[in-house]
């Protein structure tokens, strides 16, 4: 009985260890993001991501509308997204911001990025947690936040 549960406690922690090492490596390797004629990336089939360019009605979310012209768009999303924390800002372009949120307590890392379309006067967005499958609403909750604090 003894050597049984001995068994069954470490066949566990491999399997614990096997997987904080995977999710470990995801969660560090910087994924090719950026934006090709206006588009983003892609989302990945996983469900722990969200974009106002996707066709999944559960990653979809709407674009956000400019206030004013770019740059006091740009500047204003930036004030929203610094306002959530956790926040390092990677990439700025005239019309891309790119920025990694890392969680509080597992370090997880989450990129999010902006499209300025100035033809359409929206914001663009993609937000995608980079280990894992499910975010648990991470990214969509996220999106709602900064939109609600760009809308101030």
């Amino acid at each position: 009985m003894i050597k049984t549960l001995i068994i069954i406690a470490s066949l566990l922690v491999i399997f614990i260890a096997f997987n904080a090492f995977r999710l470990y490596r995801q969660n560090i390797k910087i994924p090719e993001l950026g934006h090709n004629n206006g588009e983003l990336k892609a989302l990945p089939s996983t469900p722990n991501a969200i974009s106002s360019q996707s066709d999944d009605p559960k990653k979809s979310v709407d674009p956000l509308k400019f206030k004013g012209d770019l740059n006091q768009s740009r500047e204003a999303l930036k004030v929203a997204v610094y306002n959530l924390g956790f926040v390092e800002l990677i990439k700025e372009e005239n019309n891309y911001l790119y920025f990694v949120f890392t969680t509080k307590g597992l370090k997880f890392k989450d990129d999010v990025e902006f499209y300025f379309d100035d033809t359409q006067k929206v914001i663009h967005v993609r937000s995608s947690s980079r280990a894992g499958v499910s975010d648990m609403g991470v990214n969509l909750k996220r999106y709602q936040a900064i939109k609600e604090l760009y809308n101030k």
